[in-house]
């Protein structure tokens, strides 16, 4: 038996207790004082980690979280407290969780209570319902919304990827992208993609990104891991996980895990791939299906500009007609009307009246004779016929 002796030697209210193994000496001690030992003692379980079923869950005044954890083979409680904001799983009643705290007896209230530090659900039924009860929290928010989502580019040259560059996901992506197109800029941000710690090492990278990706020339954000079980993809059904991926400046595609896996990763990002392979392949075109567009590209082109072409030179002669079908009609009217004017000059012609019968007589002066009075006896006149002149005097 350990003996543990406080003595003050000023304080007189020394008391001794005897057992009925030995005697034992004891100072008194406020409470306070005692419930200050009791967690100097509890120090050493700063660390522990308790599993167990949640009971009783309750958060007061939008700011203390407490509950119970029921031992699933033991009538066993322990209450839990934590604050709010450092709850980063939604809880209640019936959950299986673990818990990563410190013991310790709060002097206010003479309450034992773990204070939690870390929270996580556990178990493949305790894990789907977190993931469906965050699901619907972020849904409600239009954090899921397809309306808000980004297209990816058509041709990126630059890409950001954060994934962990120990595991396969990462070897599988880099080997893809270098096939399809040689010669693309990675920038990687290597992270743990698994356990509690890589919830932070993520938010970190999407945080770099933000502030930098546009001056590294970044187009694209990769966010990809293999698959696992729903504990091994629990950091990417996390709510900071999903809000992460929403807030990022830059458009994200998502493979998390195998074809079948589904992660609030996933439904936040603009483009959700099924695999880390798959991410590849949607992000990054092949070398040869781009030289083929171009080459349809080019062949599109030249059929435009021959069948533009073609249209002008149909216009042209379709004007060149046009234009000598009107030439010729102002033509045939140009000719008609100067026929009618020679017609008119010739009507007018002395000549062509001549022709008719007349003739024209003139004096020894050359002025016609208009009227008898113009001439007298003996007058010589030369009379102008239509073949010649014949002179005449007049009697």
């Amino acid at each position: 038996m350990v003996s543990w002796t406080h003595r003050h030697e000023k304080d007189s209210s020394m008391k001794t207790i005897r057992t009925s193994q030995e005697t034992i000496d004891l100072e008194p001690l406020q409470v306070h004082e005692f419930l200050s030992l009791v967690n100097d003692g509890l120090e050493q379980y700063q660390e522990s980690v308790v599993v167990g079923e949640v009971s009783e869950f309750r958060v007061s005044q939008g700011k203390w979280v407490s509950f119970n954890l029921k031992d699933e083979h033991e009538e066993a409680l322990l209450p839990c407290f934590l604050m709010a904001m450092q709850l980063r799983v939604p809880l209640e009643d019936g959950m299986k969780v673990l818990v990563q705290g410190l013991p310790r007896v709060y002097p206010r209230f003479g309450k034992f209570s773990l204070n939690v530090k870390h929270i996580e659900a556990v178990g493949e039924g305790s894990l789907k319902r977190a993931f469906e009860l965050t699901k619907q929290k972020l849904a409600a928010e239009g954090i899921f919304d397809t309306v808000r989502k980004r297209q990816l580019p058509a041709f990126p040259e630059i890409i950001g990827l954060i994934t962990s560059t120990e595991a396969a996901a990462y070897t599988d992506f880099i080997k893809i992208v270098k096939a399809r197109f040689p010669g693309l800029t990675i920038y990687v941000a290597p992270v743990q993609v698994q356990g509690k710690e890589s919830i932070d090492g993520i938010m970190r990278a999407f945080e770099y990104f933000n502030a930098h990706g546009r001056e590294l020339g970044i187009e694209a954000v990769v966010l990809t891991r293999g698959g696992g079980s729903l504990e091994d993809l629990h950091a990417f059904n996390s709510e900071e996980m999903a809000r992460a991926v929403f807030g990022s400046k830059l458009p994200v595609i998502c493979g998390v895990g195998h074809e079948r896996d589904e992660s609030l990763a996933d439904y936040a990002a603009d483009v959700r791939a099924s695999t880390p392979s798959n991410a590849a392949e949607l992000l990054v075109r092949h070398a040869s299906d781009v030289s083929h567009d171009i080459a349809a590209y080019e062949d599109g082109i030249v059929h435009a500009v021959q069948g533009f072409i073609q249209s002008r030179v149909e216009a042209i002669d379709d004007a060149t007609g046009l234009w000598f079908q009107s030439l010729q009609t102002l033509l045939r009217q140009c000719k008609t009307n100067v026929q009618s004017q020679i017609r008119l000059l010739e009507s007018y012609n002395p000549r062509a009246v001549l022709r008719r019968g007349y003739s024209i007589a003139r004096n020894t002066a050359g002025h016609i004779v208009k009227r008898v009075t113009d001439v007298q006896t003996e007058d010589r006149l030369d009379v102008t016929v239509s073949d010649g002149t014949i002179q005449t005097v007049v009697r």
